[in-house]
């Protein structure tokens, strides 16, 4: 038999403190864009881990395919620090290294 450790049990599932930077995050670009929190989040979720569309009375949504609170804590890292680099380079927002 193989044995496959579960990602979740060897890295753990995403602290917090990665979560809170993350909304924090989405709560300075909202204040850019004027966009909600919750829409940047989605947003964000389909550009990192790409999506699926819903067709509904001649209307599309983009639904990500990857939701990131059930990431551990390396692949919430990897979209953390995607997102920080996109809100960097395209809106001039980030947080410094101790921010929450």
């Amino acid at each position: 038999k193989c044995f496959l450790p579960d990602a979740n049990r060897v890295f753990g599932q995403r602290t917090l403190k990665q979560n809170a930077r993350l909304w924090k995050l989405h709560g300075l670009a909202a204040e850019v864009t004027g966009y909600l929190k919750d829409d940047l989040h989605e947003i964000m979720l389909c550009k990192h881990f790409g999506y699926y569309e819903i067709e509904f009375a001649e209307m599309t949504k983009h639904v990500p395919l990857k939701r990131s609170s059930v990431r551990n804590k390396r692949e919430f890292k990897e979209y953390l620090d995607f997102v920080e680099m996109f809100y960097a380079d395209t809106l001039g927002v980030w947080l410094g290294k101790d921010d929450e």
